[in-house]
């Protein structure tokens, strides 16, 4: 089971941590780096799809993925896409809305995303069905 702790300190910042319940041959070597839209990634790269789990911008915003939207469920493969990438190509956005309202999940397993942008904390999932949105900060 993947496991994310979210820790408000003070206003806008927070302390969050992350257990990845995957493969141990996927585990990354060191962390990456990346440019995109004129931001710095930070992220442990996995060494399977070369996405990530959990990434970090010098724009002040943070993704963390976990398998799995509401419960568990079977794994239906091919997907159309790793979610790893996902979490990447979350960062060519302006901000969460638009990826949420722009980004198409079709063919995507199921996944919780939750993503830090703009001072404000956001839970997503999408169960191969249905997309679901909360706000949380």
């Amino acid at each position: 089971m993947c496991t994310v702790t979210f820790i408000p300190t003070k206003k806008n910042e927070f302390i969050l941590t992350s257990n990845r319940d995957e493969s141990a041959a996927r585990s990354p070597e060191h962390i990456s780096t990346m440019e995109k839209k004129g931001q710095t990634l930070i992220f442990p790269k996995d060494k399977g799809a070369g996405g990530t789990w959990i990434a970090a911008s010098s724009h002040n915003k943070l993704v963390c993925l976990l398998n799995g939207a509401f419960e568990c469920h079977e794994r239906n493969l091919p997907y159309s896409k790793s979610r790893g990438i996902m979490v990447l190509e979350f960062f060519k956005y302006p901000d969460a809305n638009q990826f949420f309202a722009a980004y198409d999940f079709s063919g995507m397993e199921s996944f919780t995303m939750i993503t830090y942008d703009n001072g404000q904390l956001w839970d997503f999932r999408w169960d191969e069905r249905v997309q679901k949105k909360f706000i949380k900060s």
